[in-house]
């Protein structure tokens, strides 16, 4: 089997990709509804057990949906999953990103409007969660392709 650049780009399906995200966008919405408290402590900050659940099952369910629409082999199935979950990946990098900006530029206006010393952003991040976030989203939707091919492959034959 022959897999260089060329072969993975035809592969990719990108009608079932935005399908594949927009069914991985609704799934928070949903988590929010039932399991609230699970995911946002108090001070509205999301939970570890949101961070390890629900951004890889995003992933998951939406890397299923896309190999649901179209995979042909195992192989494009992992290929629509990894993709889709790279696209989560950047999108909630790039939101995450954003926020944590505003975060410092709102703590620093707050220490000198109130001349106190705040806490560093960096006591405040576990480092480690977001190094292995985005390689733990991008396996989830391949997981979440593989097994959506598999669960297709018995109803198409």
């Amino acid at each position: 089997m022959d897999l260089d650049l060329d072969s993975l780009n035809k592969k990719i399906n990108i009608l079932a990709i935005f399908t594949g995200l927009f069914v991985s966008f609704v799934i928070p919405v949903m988590g929010f509804i039932i399991y609230g408290d699970t995911i946002l402590s108090g001070s509205g900050q999301i939970t570890p057990m949101g961070h390890m659940f629900f951004l890889p099952s995003m992933a998951l369910l939406g890397g299923l949906v896309a190999a649901l629409l179209k995979s042909e082999d195992f192989v494009e199935g992992l290929v629509n999953g990894g993709f889709l979950g790279l696209v989560i990946t950047i999108i909630m990098g790039f939101v995450g990103g954003t926020l944590i900006l505003l975060y410092m530029l709102f703590m620093g206006n707050l220490s000198t409007l109130f001349a106190t010393s705040t806490t560093s952003v960096q006591n405040n991040i576990n480092f480690m969660r977001i190094i292995l976030q985005p390689f733990l989203i991008i396996w989830s939707g391949m997981l979440g392709g593989l097994v959506g091919y598999m669960v297709k492959v018995p109803f198409v034959r």
